[in-house]
């Protein structure tokens, strides 16, 4: 198993990250489709600016890079 960090940077507060969730539950099927599960989405806490957030994928094989352009 290979497991990845997607660090984002995005416009502060709850809109944006429920826009976010939003469009990764689309993706979800998609993702699954490259060997990959969404094991988590971390919002941001003490230590991070509030327009940071961090997403945990663990992929089955190495992710085709080329198929991962149209992850997010």
């Amino acid at each position: 198993m290979i497991y990845s960090y997607a660090f984002l940077s995005m416009t502060p507060g709850p809109a944006a990250r429920q826009a976010f969730i939003k469009r990764l539950e689309g993706r979800r099927a998609f993702i699954a489709s490259l060997g990959g599960e969404i094991l988590g989405y971390f919002a941001p806490q003490l230590g991070w600016e509030a327009s940071e957030a961090a997403l945990l994928i663990r992929w089955k094989n190495q992710p085709d890079e080329n198929a991962m352009m149209g992850l997010l």
